[in-house]
């Protein structure tokens, strides 16, 4: 995406989702004509989207901005000041909420319903769920919960090709470690402690530089956790949590999909026996990892992930376990 695209929602559309309006290279008077246009069509009710538009170029803007181009897009929150709205009208602005993106839209704070749709880390990234699921699912990337919204849109511009998904990693290691430290503090239940105390030492030992060593205690950390998020009997082992795994996102809901909490499960457990010559995974393999660990498969980016995963899957569990100690505290008082 370039350019600078107008949505078309405002007081004289009733808050529905329209067009956008996609103009090419601007200079400064070319963005204030932008800017004074989009004032105008908010503060007079009377005109209709075309009426206020008409005179902006509408040229398609180019795949990305060159020298000299600002790239920008006005975004409105369908949901802006209201703390009560339907299921619909919050399944209906999420797909307004999933096109936000913080790099061309500027700052925007958190919409009051979104964290009950979407993960908190996604706010700004521009990325629909169905891309953040076929990079969870193809490359094994935890994206609930960590990382962060601009490293979440590097990841899924990147090449297709594992490495260069390895690489936005790896460029992006200090502001992923420091938004999994944020989570990990989030995590306070009692029924936590001992997996906490784990993750504590995990992010310790990345902070001191021990990335790889800090990798290997985050996989054997995160397999009581796996089995505890999915809802997995432990005696069904490994086979029932990759079933788990590989269930499909609902798409746009109403809900937060914890679907896709799971979904780096499954490359994760794939079948590698190195008695029978098998070839190491491309992702990252905790068989790999924990029967025969060559460095060279527990790379930097690899390592990263392990450790992503293990706090993606804590911050879930602590979810549900402030869910089930609301729920409690409720029956308590019926």
């Amino acid at each position: 995406m370039g350019g600078l695209g107008v949505v078309e929602q405002g007081p004289g559309v009733g808050g529905e989702v329209g067009r956008v309006v996609e103009v090419d290279a601007m200079n400064g008077d070319e963005m204030d004509m932008v800017r004074s246009t989009l004032v105008e069509w908010r503060e007079t009710s009377h005109k209709t989207f075309e009426e206020v538009t008409a005179r902006l170029p509408k040229t398609r803007a180019r795949e990305e901005p060159g020298p000299g181009m600002m790239a920008a897009m006005t975004f409105f929150d369908p949901l802006a000041g209201k703390s009560v709205a339907s299921v619909k009208d919050i399944t209906k602005a999420a797909e307004v909420w999933d096109a936000y993106d913080a790099r061309l839209d500027g700052p925007a704070p958190m919409p009051f319903f979104y964290p009950s749709v979407r993960y908190e880390n996604w706010w700004g990234s521009g990325v629909h769920m169905q891309e953040l699921h076929a990079l969870a699912q193809n490359h094994g990337i935890p994206v609930a919960w960590t990382p962060p919204a601009d490293v979440l849109q590097d990841l899924v511009r990147a090449d297709a090709e594992h490495g260069a998904k390895l690489m936005v990693l790896e460029v992006a290691e200090d502001e992923i470690r420091s938004l999994c430290h944020a989570m990990l503090r989030e995590c306070t239940s009692s029924w936590l402690k001992v997996d906490t105390e784990a993750a504590t030492h995990v992010l310790a030992a990345w902070d001191d530089g021990h990335l790889q060593a800090g990798a290997c205690l985050a996989l054997a950390a995160a397999e009581d956790v796996m089995f505890s998020v999915a809802r997995v009997e432990r005696k069904k082992k490994y086979p029932g949590l990759t079933r788990a795994a590989s269930r499909p996102v609902r798409g746009n809901s109403w809900l937060v999909d914890e679907q896709i909490v799971l979904t780096p499960i499954e490359p994760l457990f794939t079948s590698y026996f190195p008695e029978r010559n098998d070839p190491i995974p491309e992702n990252l393999s905790r068989h790999a990892v924990l029967h025969r660990l060559p460095l060279e498969h527990l790379n930097k980016g690899h390592s990263i992930i392990a450790i992503m995963l293990l706090i993606s899957l804590l911050r879930q569990a602590e979810e549900d376990a402030r869910h089930a100690e609301a729920d409690a505290h409720e029956y308590e008082y019926d």
